[in-house]
């Protein structure tokens, strides 16, 4: 055996090869498709020529630990936009790139300048399908609701949706005649009237500005809150709810207006429409179904090899593109249950052997025959 097979025959983990040759292609760096999970070890295996479609809960086990364990950089990924953000709004693409920062790094994308190669989802579809979530929170004032894992979603898409804002704003302020007020509706100079009306709405807070620039990654929207609450000589909330709740219902006008104009086929629209009887949420989950799916499609042209979304996204895939052309693979059901419990069952035999054949064993073996 080569040091490097060496190498991993006497490590701890468990390894499981179909043959010599795949063992060797893995000790030297020559596979995409098998390896070790850095959080417990598991091994795992997937498609070595399909795009892998893997489904994931956003808060376990993702995407980026089967990047780290298969070792590859081939790879799209929900949480980070498709949209060429570069050049329609790079305050945007600042702001993401801020509130995503441990993403970014976990991915080792920290320093790569273009992140739109490696991403799955279009912001819009997503903002509508947060905000949606977030407009009545604010309106009912329900604080405690605004924690947790959705409070960091929402505080991160605020964050974004404001630094998109801004840009706007400079935008109208560019274009606009000489001495008309940022706060008039109307189409301008080729930005749109829900464009201008974000960019109204944006100049017109007075709490928000300094609050949405305070917000720091990896913090829920509940605790932002009360130590806004905390640092203020009078209790303002109501009034910076009401503006928060002010820019969300407008930005929502503008996903509004950013669907109409959307590429989508007749087929697609009827399907979006049909999911929003259910309400407006689920219109635009449909409608970031719809766009991860062509994203998925472009990606296999492209020859890219794995692409992490939310599990209820890869499973509405799964029926949509089939099995023929693609690998699925659940981290938050049975694929990463029964490579675990694969995982365990050689670990344990591995104890068994080796407890086996300790000195002593072989020693009273010896005796005994």
């Amino acid at each position: 055996m080569s040091p490097e097979m060496e190498e991993l025959a006497a490590d701890s983990l468990v390894h499981d090869y179909r043959d010599m040759k795949e063992f060797q292609d893995h000790a030297t760096r020559k596979t995409d498709h098998i390896g070790n999970l850095p959080t417990d070890g598991t091994w795992v295996r997937f498609s070595p020529t399909l795009l892998n479609v893997v489904g994931e809960a956003h808060n376990a086990t993702t995407l980026h630990d089967v990047v780290q364990a298969v070792r590859t950089r081939s790879f799209i990924y929900e949480g980070i936009p498709s949209d060429d953000l570069r050049s329609e709004n790079p305050a945007m693409l600042e702001a993401i790139r801020t509130m995503s920062a441990g993403r970014l790094a976990r991915f080792g994308l920290e320093a790569v300048e273009d992140i739109q190669p490696y991403g799955l989802e279009p912001i819009h579809p997503k903002i509508g399908y947060v905000f949606t979530a977030l407009l009545p929170l604010l309106q009912s004032k329900k604080i405690s609701k605004l924690g947790g894992y959705f409070g960091k979603v929402f505080q991160s898409h605020l964050k974004m949706s404001w630094a998109a804002a801004g840009h706007l704003h400079d935008e109208v302020e560019r274009r606009r005649p000489q001495g008309r007020e940022t706060r008039a509706t109307g189409s301008l100079g080729g930005l749109s009237e829900a464009e201008t009306e974000v960019a109204g709405t944006y100049a017109r807070q007075k709490f928000a500005p300094k609050f949405i620039s305070d917000l720091q990654p990896d913090d829920d929207l509940r605790h932002s809150l009360e130590l806004w609450v905390q640092r203020q000589p009078d209790n303002k909330l109501d009034a910076l709810l009401g503006e928060l709740h002010d820019f969300v219902s407008c930005m929502l006008g503008l996903v509004r207006e950013k669907y109409q104009r959307a590429d989508l086929k007749r087929s697609e629209r009827l399907a979006i429409w049909a999911s929003g009887m259910n309400g407006e949420q689920e219109k635009f989950d449909h409608w970031r179904n719809v766009e991860i799916g062509k994203r998925v499609r472009e990606a296999q042209q492209r020859g890219v090899r794995y692409a992490g979304m939310g599990g209820a996204h890869s499973d509405y895939l799964r029926h949509e593109l089939g099995l023929r052309s693609f690998n699925f693979y659940d981290l938050h059901g049975e694929n990463l249950k029964r490579d675990r419990k694969f995982t365990d069952d050689r670990e344990e035999e591995m104890r068994s052997y080796q407890s086996e054949n300790t000195p002593d064993n072989k020693q009273q073996l010896a005796l005994k025959s």
